[in-house]
């Protein structure tokens, strides 16, 4: 291989290893901004869960209470609903019993 050659290839390394520098450096600034933002991801994930900790605590009694309820309030719906239907009957009866006297008369 001749000097002349050698020398060519010799700067054409050097240009490919320049180039490979500032990609690498590239890369390092774009690593350095996505950890960043990593980090503020995670920040905010950890706020979300804390805030999802202290709804999940503040509303479970409240939603357990409510549902306590709501069971206390079917139960009086099915007891009015039997005592109306009792009521129901109680005047059919009384007026088909007032029919009967009335046709008897």
């Amino acid at each position: 291989m001749k000097l002349e050659e050698r020398e060519v290839m010799i700067r054409r390394i050097t240009l490919q290893c320049e180039e490979l520098q500032r990609e690498n450096t590239r890369i390092l600034a774009e690593n350095g901004r996505l950890n960043d933002a990593v980090s503020v991801l995670e920040m905010s994930l950890t706020e979300v869960k804390t805030h999802g900790t202290r709804e999940v605590c503040f509303l479970t009694p409240r939603i357990e209470e409510l549902e306590s309820s709501a069971e206390a309030l079917v139960g009086e719906v099915k007891s009015n609903k039997l005592d109306v239907d009792l009521m129901a009957g109680l005047v059919f009866l009384v007026s088909s019993k007032g029919e009967q006297d009335a046709g008897k008369s």
